[in-house]
């Protein structure tokens, strides 16, 4: 007799939530949501003129790759089409791609979701797939697989992959967020990979030095400064139930800090009680496929979306022919919107239950509304108030797994308007953005069939909303490394700080939006803008003009940057071991090495963003459990200077 966590109700519990396979009991309406609120954004579908009908593809990477300023795009990792738009940047441009896959190489080796990155610094963006290719770019604009000669063994693959400088070399490094095998229901998880940039020359194995050796099926590896500390970290959505993950970046090395900081996913086994079975069943995480970093509010932090496929039947069913009892509505968590509650715990707060997304609803036939089916999460302003509206595919072939496109009505506000804007599409992972035809908004590309058993193939759609004020920004390689990966832009306007980062992946299997960072400034007066290159430099700009796209180098007096490479200075913070509640603690700071001239030190303690205290010797006291302080070097005259922060625990005096 076979005990409890072997019997064939349970293996078919489990054999269904592997596949993650949908229950279709009876019939289910969804309600149109067709009313909007202010101005209407209207989306245009342009495919056939674009020369892209009939055109298969699910993984949507953006990318500049012949530097003639507008977005070509990758798809699945080996179709490249070039952005031939006739009158870029004017009015009336026509968006036309052409494909060059063939003449380009890009082709050539495995495919998949695809990062556009600079591996060499040679000031082309090469390719990164998540079927391990390493595909470099040689001047005449052609691309050669180079995974073996770069360091990737024979095999190296993931279903994502993410671009990010994790050891603070100004180089970027390569992470597979790892997969699986699903061998006949038999799930065997994949090891994930950390691959560290050998000075542009290579990639070296790093996992061993990493806590990443827990094999895991990761869809989502997501890099950003989130607790903007002058480093990138990075989170990993996960499926199969498994946690999700927030390694949090401390001087080179990941530590997961999910759980403590509310975005691992719910846990709770035992939350709910089934009357027919008399147990108790419960949240044993998520299936989470995609995740994105945005700054959802407006309040100039990153925060986080995840989606989840999210089952929500429970009830008598059957499976393979043969009745059973489906309790997996129970057990997968469901899709969050995380707020960044900033300084100084930085930790999150899930907002979905106050969003206007209702979660769907749990129960047997006559309550069971269908399953939450997300599959992507592109984050875009469509109609220029300066906040991201998400785009999020669905998969399967089911009348309600449709794309969803929630606009952002602020506040963590959202409302649906897949439906007017004609962007329902079935049964897809794909979604990204970019400018196409370069008048200053954000158009969408996306995967799909327009009915639930159509035809798939990508879709693309001009954004034809009132257009608005706009700026734009793009960031060139600092010259102390090699890449811009993890830099941010803050604008400053009347209603509020936003901020934009330049990122390699979002969403699920590694898509890519395009790397120019636009501000949509409509209802908004802007007061000042800034950059944060990764490292913990800030430089000011002088207020920029409207409607227009500021390239922005690394740009700094000289005296500041020192050696070959150039490097700047080092902020060191001397501090006690121990800070007691409510005892004023005295800090001093210092840079290592010579401080550059006609420089000044402030410094901000109680994270409020205001620098009130001067000089390089200051005191505060503090009682929160967890405190920090940042401290500033620059020359207010040049526009210019470092952060440095320190974050401490706070404990009961003795």
């Amino acid at each position: 007799m076979l005990g409890d966590s072997c019997t064939p109700h349970r293996l078919i519990v489990v054999v269904l939530l592997l596949l993650g396979v949908c229950l279709v009991p009876s019939r289910v309406s969804m309600a149109d949501d067709d009313e909007d609120e202010g101005l209407e954004i209207v989306l245009t579908d342009i495919t056939a003129a674009a020369g892209l009908a009939g055109v298969a593809g699910d993984r949507f990477s953006f990318g500049d790759y012949d530097a003639d300023g507008d977005p070509d795009l990758l798809v699945n990792g080996k179709t490249l089409l070039r952005n031939d738009t006739q009158g870029y940047g004017k009015p009336g441009a026509q968006v036309r791609f052409t494909d060059v896959s063939k003449e380009s190489g890009s082709a050539q080796g495995p495919g998949g979701g695809a990062c556009w990155v600079d591996l060499n610094a040679d000031g082309r963006l090469d390719v990164v797939t998540t079927g391990g290719a390493v595909k470099i770019q040689a001047e005449d604009r052609t691309f050669l697989n180079q995974a073996e000669a770069w360091g990737l063994p024979k095999g190296t693959k993931g279903s994502t992959v993410g671009v990010g400088d994790v050891d603070g070399d100004h180089r970027p490094d390569v992470l597979f967020g790892g997969g699986e095998d699903w061998n006949k229901g038999d799930a065997v998880m994949f090891q994930r990979f950390l691959y560290r940039n050998q000075g542009g020359a290579g990639l070296a194995d790093a996992t061993g030095e990493s806590t990443l050796k827990t094999p895991r099926y990761g869809r989502a590896v997501v890099f950003a400064d989130y607790d903007t500390d002058g480093d990138q970290d990075v989170y990993i959505g996960n499926y199969r139930l498994q946690p999700n993950e927030l390694f949090v970046n401390q001087g080179g090395a990941l530590q997961d800090q999910a759980q403590a900081l509310g975005v691992q996913g719910r846990f709770n086994p035992t939350q709910f009680l089934d009357e027919k079975t008399g147990k108790r069943y419960g949240w044993q995480y998520g299936h989470t496929i995609a995740s994105s970093w945005a700054d959802l509010d407006g309040d100039g932090d990153l925060d986080l979306w995840v989606s989840n496929l999210v089952h929500k039947f429970v009830g008598q069913s059957t499976y393979q022919g043969k009745p059973w009892y489906d309790i997996r509505g129970y057990v997968c968590d469901d899709s969050a919107i995380y707020r960044n509650d900033g300084a100084p715990g930085h930790g999150f707060t899930d907002m979905r239950s106050t969003s206007g997304l209702p979660l769907k609803p749990l129960g047997d036939r006559g309550v069971f509304k269908g399953d939450e089916l997300w599959s992507n999460a592109a984050c875009g302003d469509l109609d220029g108030d300066g906040l991201p509206e998400v785009f999020v595919a669905q998969v399967y072939t089911l009348p309600y797994s449709h794309a969803l496109l929630f606009r952002n009505l602020g506040g963590f506000a959202f409302r649906d308007i897949s439906g007017p804007t004609g962007v329902r599409r079935f049964n897809s992972y794909g979604g990204a953005f970019a400018d196409l035809d370069g008048d200053g908004d954000l158009d969408l590309v996306c995967g799909g069939s327009p009915e639930p058993k159509g035809k798939r193939g990508i879709c693309v759609f001009r954004n034809d909303t009132e257009p608005g004020p706009w700026i734009a920004f793009r960031l060139r390689a600092p010259p102390v490394g090699t890449t811009d990966l993890g830099a941010q832009i803050f604008v400053e306007t009347d209603k509020g700080r936003l901020v934009r980062q330049v990122e390699s992946c979002m969403g699920s299997h590694a898509q890519q939006n395009e790397g120019l960072l636009r501000f949509g400034l409509r209802g908004r007066k802007l007061r000042a803008a800034w950059v944060r290159w990764p490292g913990g430099l800030v430089q000011h700009l002088k207020k920029p003009k409207l409607g227009q796209v500021h390239a922005v180098s690394f740009d700094f007096p000289r005296g500041v940057l020192r050696g070959k490479p150039l490097h700047m200075p080092r902020i060191e913070i001397q501090m006690p071991e121990r800070v007691f509640a409510g005892s004023e603690v005295t800090f001093r700071a210092k840079t290592a090495g010579k401080q550059p001239p006609r420089t000044k030190w402030t410094a901000d303690l109680d994270g409020d963003g205001v620098f009130e205290t001067r000089g390089a010797k200051f005191a505060g006291a503090f009682d929160a459990p967890r405190a920090e302080v940042r401290v500033r070097l620059g020359d207010p005259q040049k526009g210019w200077h470092i952060e440095k922060v320190a974050r401490f625990k706070v404990v009961k005096a003795p």
